[in-house]
């Protein structure tokens, strides 16, 4: 299994960053960390959500996943839209 940290430079602390990797070792086979490009919060927001997107949708396919729509995420826009 494979864990991936994204997180922008600006919004997570290296001890934040360094703790969360110290944890998700023991589980995992390996941790792969990627920092945000991009000039900015937003920027680097967007940046990280793109290559999260990604990396959802290889990681479907590889496994043989549609990844299509999700009903929970269906169920939660309808029930937001009340």
């Amino acid at each position: 299994m494979l864990f991936l940290v994204l997180f922008a430079s600006l919004a997570v602390g290296l001890y934040t960053a360094a703790a969360t990797n110290a944890i998700v070792d023991e589980t995992v086979a390996s941790v792969l960390e990627v920092r945000a490009e991009g000039n900015g919060r937003l920027a680097q927001l967007v940046d990280l959500m793109y290559l999260g997107d990604w990396v959802s949708l290889y990681l479907a396919l590889d496994a043989g996943v549609d990844p299509g729509p999700i009903d929970a995420i269906a169920r939660l826009k309808d029930e937001l839209a009340r």
